[in-house]
């Protein structure tokens, strides 16, 4: 018969490795897009749980099993919404560029605008202020 002590050990660790995949998951696949979690991690996770689940199925434990089982299912789930709605890049750089530029123009135009009517503000009241000082 297992200890207790180790047997409430194995469900304490594998009760924290279900539960801190959640957030995670949720968070991926409410926003759909996963584009800030590299792949290297999302397939070395894979590769290990894999392993572990071998090893756990080795070793008969269903603690090793289930704990690993949870993030395989995690990253499964994450790495088809990674594949699902990556984000396109452009293969040719100048529409980048092209579209830093229009956003460089809008800017500059609004800037221009903005700056003119400061300017005719300025100008109103100059005139104002020189009416009011040659009735004096």
């Amino acid at each position: 018969m297992p200890d207790p002590i180790i047997t409430s050990l194995g469900v304490i660790i594998t009760v924290i490795g279900v539960v801190y995949n959640v957030p995670l998951t949720w968070r991926v696949w409410r926003n759909k897009s996963a584009n800030d979690i590299s792949p290297w991690f999302l397939g070395l996770r894979i590769i290990n749980s894999i392993l572990s689940i071998a090893y756990g199925g080795v070793i008969a434990d269903p603690y090793v099993i289930t704990t690993n089982a949870v993030p395989l299912v995690s990253s499964i789930i994450v790495s088809y919404i990674w594949l699902r709605y990556k984000p396109k890049i452009s293969k040719d750089h100048n529409d980048d560029t092209d579209s830093t530029q229009d956003n460089i123009q809008a800017n500059d135009q609004h800037d221009a605008q903005v700056d003119g009517q400061v300017d005719a503000r300025d100008h109103t009241m100059d005139q104002k202020l020189l009416t009011l000082s040659s009735r004096a």
